[in-house]
């Protein structure tokens, strides 16, 4: 998979079933573990996108959300808002482009978004989320501790 043939452009409402479809593929796995599967896995995942969707159109109304593709085809998404700080609220690739070097090619971009700005860059990530070894190899430092979430920041050297 080259990288390189990788495109970004803003979400449209078009892309509305794929981010649904992504958001499936990715915590599918997680409520399967608890037993989930058919008709309660599919209403149950439904309930959480739809959840997570409002919350973010409600409390981060000024999110951009960026689909990234290859062939015209999609294979990941990212949302940011840009405020005091430059905070990732999501970002999810298809499986197959899962450790293929594309989240690392991402958030390089955003360090050097947040550089140019002269922000610093955060996020919350799942204690049990694979990504936080990639956050914590960036140089992201957790600056906030709860149960399932840690809060990670990266500031840009001066």
């Amino acid at each position: 998979m080259n990288l390189h043939d990788v495109q970004l452009r803003p979400a449209t409402e078009n892309d509305a079933g794929f981010l649904r479809r992504l958001f499936f593929t990715i915590r599918a796995p997680e409520f399967q573990l608890a037993g989930l599967v058919g008709p309660q896995l599919e209403m149950l995942l439904g309930q959480q996108y739809q959840a997570m969707r409002t919350h973010y159109d409600r409390v981060y109304p000024d999110a951009q959300y960026v689909i990234f593709e290859r062939d015209d085809e999609p294979v990941g998404y990212q949302a940011t808002l840009d405020t005091e700080t430059l905070h990732l609220l999501d970002i999810a690739l298809v499986p197959e482009w899962q450790n293929q070097g594309l989240g690392t090619l991402r958030m390089r971009a955003l360090q050097q978004q947040a550089t140019e700005s002269g922000k610093p860059l955060t996020l919350t990530v799942e204690k049990f989320n694979p990504a936080l070894r990639l956050y914590q190899r960036l140089g992201f430092v957790v600056y906030d501790d709860s149960d399932v979430y840690q809060r990670m920041r990266w500031t840009p050297s001066a």
